[in-house]
């Protein structure tokens, strides 16, 4: 066959592919052009070439093929990597007998078990993983892992996505490795490292380890075999991150499935029966943990949950020693401790602390405690102030010393509280200089009680409770002291009045009988049942009943103040026996009903007492709603010449567009170029047309007022501060760039609410009541007009449906006239 071949051109490489049954022949043809590969199926039982199922693919003008190496991957799926004197390094899939060129530049190149690499022009090692790898390699921005084969070969069908990945790929860093210049390859070693060694042009030898292939080493060790012990070595020899072996596997196997503890123990090198440790490995899984917490942009939750596990495995490690190992076992293994500890976000101190506290040597103590501040420089201060927390006064000592702090100041600090005899006390005195008020009230109390044993409770703890501010805390410490308690509640009570909880703190009064201090509480709050009742237990009130009737008034002007005009008036009714007040304070708040019971119940004449004000204020209602309807009308007018102008723009720039004119020459529409243009149209409908005019102040529910200084009965200070709210308004005006953006939302904030239809409908029953025809239908139309005037707007910005009728329900005896009116108008509502 192969003497065929040669007939038909020249054979230029010739050998056996992986596969037992194949073997490939690089023919070229008589014109030394084209290039063909042919690939030979044979039966290794008969000794023959099956000539109908000979392959060939198609290389065509390629140069001289002068290395052939074949590979698998690990889906068993065969390559031919082809390498030509022009430097074009082509890979072949003999199943799909189609190939792709993987460089142009390519100077030489290796196979191993595990990767296949090769050197470029350029002096650089590149390398691609035999392994199977996830698609999501190929997308991520800062890439780990070598690309593999069949990555590659998924992106065949776009020859142009696949050259420009290709090449973005090869000239990251993670990937390529530089070499000495004209460095040509020797082989690859899967064994091991995953080293490659390299020829330099003067003949030496140079072993490299990819930083790609280690990174994939170390995570197929984890995922594969959980090897942590030889994944760290490599890491550690690598200098790889720490965080990828800690998520290998995933942060939550880490910690909960025990590989923690795995990679302590394979760390250490320690086995069931071993009862030393070695200390330079201690050391290396202290750099390990240190690394790996002063990583940026981890997440704290899970570094703290790692390091947490990694504390657990070595306290496992450390009880699992004999007891004559023990105690060495403790201070070797708690630098480790340590830092897992103090690098967390927050550093646990206290936890470190009580730790060190457990050594017994003095020059082991020294040196945890040194260490611990080596590992905490810019927080040396909290940590003497945790140790101190810890009542221990001779690590205390040992950390300001270290802390290099002023000595005068420590020594005479820590030897006044070493000279008290009551440990209560010096404990006291600590938590009062820490300002933990907490702990130092249970000390005072727990040093009183040692003085007086009776009770344990001094005027000292009351004092220092109440200077503080620990209400609940005492009420539970002082509870056997009816004094005490009644003071600490008359304090607490004052300060929640002080808070704005009034009902607390008439509660509190009231079970200490300070009725008084009680009743108004609860009256400033609002609770004015509870007032009065809590007034009535005051005997001094009831034998004194002009106080009881001052009482009474100023709880009702409370509620008048808190705008609650019927609870007024029921107190004026029935504890002030004043019918006139009631009136005037329901009329107030708008409650016609509630005032016409007030009149038939003390005989008056309700239409005299309550008609003017109903009328009044149904005149001032269709007064707003009128020239609120009317500003509407304006701004909608507005709105739709910008909308209009805004159209034609866009109309303009589309056909300048399409008849190719440069964008930077067409006059592109912009919001301040439409408002400009509009504004020229728009004088005539709102000349003089501005958001901050006296009109946009008019409010929904009253009518417009003069805000002129000239014209303003009120006081100095209030002209002041509507001046100031008035000059941090912002003027909007025609041709502004934001005038388009104001109107939509003036239309919006204009809808009456549902209060304000309720309000109205309540109005209309009881001018129909009182016979005022024409008021009501003045009212009912201004309120219709408003709405159908509101329905005008563009959709897309008011986006909202009137659904409340506020016609009330005429009785039959009404004209037809009138109630076809109500009719139609509930039917343009709805």
């Amino acid at each position: 066959e192969i003497h065929r071949l040669r007939m038909s051109g020249r054979v230029e490489q010739f050998g056996k592919c992986l596969s037992s049954s194949t073997m490939y022949a690089v023919v070229r043809e008589s014109n030394g052009m084209n290039a063909t590969l042919v690939l030979i199926p044979y039966d290794i039982s008969s000794e023959r070439i099956c000539e109908d199922e000979l392959g060939k693919v198609k290389l065509g003008v390629v140069g001289t093929i002068d290395d052939v190496i074949p590979i698998r991957d690990g889906s068993q799926i065969e390559y031919l990597m082809l390498l030509t004197d022009h430097g074009r390094l082509l890979v072949v899939n003999i199943e799909t007998k189609e190939f792709i060129v993987l460089a142009s530049d390519c100077t030489s190149m290796a196979a191993s078990d595990e990767a296949f690499v090769f050197t470029t022009r350029s002096h650089s090692l590149c390398c691609m993983s035999l392994h199977v790898n996830s698609e999501q390699l190929m997308n991520e921005r800062e890439l780990l892992l070598p690309i593999s084969l069949n990555q590659l070969w998924s992106l065949r069908e776009n020859s142009e996505q696949l050259n420009g990945k290709i090449q973005k790929y090869f000239q990251s860093a993670p990937h390529v490795r530089p070499i000495d210049r004209s460095s040509r390859l020797i082989c690859a070693v899967s064994k091991g490292d995953v080293c490659v060694i390299l020829e330099a042009p003067r003949g030496n030898f140079e072993t490299v380890v990819p930083r790609s292939l280690a990174t994939e080493r170390v995570i197929r060790l984890i995922q594969n075999e959980r090897a942590y012990g030889e994944a760290f070595r490599l890491a550690r020899a690598q200098r790889l991150d720490p965080q990828l072996i800690v998520n290998a596997n995933g942060h939550s196997r880490f910690v909960n499935d025990g590989d923690a503890a795995l990679l302590v123990r394979s760390v250490l090198q320690m086995s069931s029966h071993d009862t030393i440790i070695q200390s330079n490995l201690v050391s290396q899984l202290n750099v390990f943990i240190t690394l790996y917490a002063e990583q940026n942009g981890l997440n704290v939750d899970v570094t703290r949950s790692v390091l947490n596990s990694f504390i657990d495995a070595i306290d496992q490690v450390s009880h699992e020693l004999n007891t004559a190992q023990n105690e060495v076992a403790n201070l070797v293994l708690l630098e480790p401790i340590l830092s897992a500890l103090c690098l967390q976000k927050p550093a646990l101190f206290e936890n470190a602390l009580r730790r060190i506290e457990t050594l017994n040597d003095s020059d082991q103590l020294a040196h945890a405690v040194d260490y611990l501040l080596i590992l905490c420089q810019d927080e040396s201060d909290r940590v003497y102030r945790e140790a101190l927390a810890l009542y221990n006064l001779q690590l205390a000592s040992l950390v300001a010393a270290q802390n290099q702090r002023d000595p005068k100041e420590t020594r005479d600090q820590l030897g006044t509280w070493a000279e008290m005899s009551s440990e209560a006390r010096r404990r006291f005195e600590i938590d009062l200089f820490l300002g933990h008020y907490s702990s130092a009230l249970n000390h005072l109390v727990e040093d009183a009680s040692t003085v007086n044993e009776s009770t344990g409770i001094t005027n000292e703890c009351v004092e220092f409770a109440l200077q503080h501010k620990l209400f609940l805390q005492a009420l539970t410490k002082f509870e056997g002291d009816s004094n005490a308690i009644r003071r600490v509640r008359d304090a607490y009570a004052h300060e929640l009045l002080a808070q704005g909880d009034a009902y607390a703190a008439g509660s509190l009064w009231m079970s200490v009988e300070s009725f008084t201090r009680a009743s108004d509480a609860f009256r400033d709050g609002g609770f004015w049942q509870l007032a009065l009742h809590s007034r009535r237990m005051c005997e001094e009130e009831m034998r004194d009943g002009s106080a009881w009737n001052g009482f009474v008034e100023s709880t009702a002007n409370v509620l008048y103040e808190y705008g609650r005009f019927v609870e007024c008036a029921r107190v004026r009714v029935e504890y002030l026996n004043d019918s006139e007040g009631a009136l005037s304070a329901i009329l107030e708040g708008k409650a016609w009903k509630d005032a016409v019971e007030l009149c038939t119940r003390f005989g008056f004449d309700a239409k005299v007492r309550i008609l003017p004000s109903v009328m009044e204020y149904a005149c001032e209602q269709s007064e707003s709603l009128e020239e609120t309807c009317t500003k509407v009308k304006e701004r909608q007018n507005r709105l739709e010449q910008l909308l209009e102008v805004k159209r034609l723009m866009n109309e303009r720039l589309a056909r300048k567009q399409e008849n190719g004119e440069e964008e930077s020459q067409s006059d592109v529409f912009s919001e301040s170029t439409a408002s400009s243009t509009a504004s020229g149209g728009a004088s005539s409908v709102a000349s003089d047309f501005t958001f901050v005019s006296r009109t946009s102040y008019t409010s929904l529910y009253g009518s417009a007022k003069s805000t002129a200084p000239g014209g303003s009965k009120s006081s100095t200070s209030t002209y002041h501060q509507r001046k100031s709210q008035k000059q941090k308004k912002k003027r909007i005006k025609q041709g502004h760039p934001d005038e388009e953006k104001y109107l939509c939302e003036y239309l919006r904030n204009v809808i009456p609410k549902d209060e304000l239809l309720m309000s109205t409908k309540e109005v209309l029953e009881m001018l129909l009541y009182f016979n005022q025809e024409k008021l009501s239908i003045r009212l009912q139309n201004a309120m219709n007009s408003l709405l159908n005037q509101l329905k005008q707007s563009p959709q897309d910005i008011m986006l909202f449906s009137v659904s409340s009728n506020i016609s009330p329900s005429l009785p039959p005896t009404w004209s037809i006239s009138l109630i076809d009116h109500f009719a139609s108008t509930s039917a343009t509502l709805n």
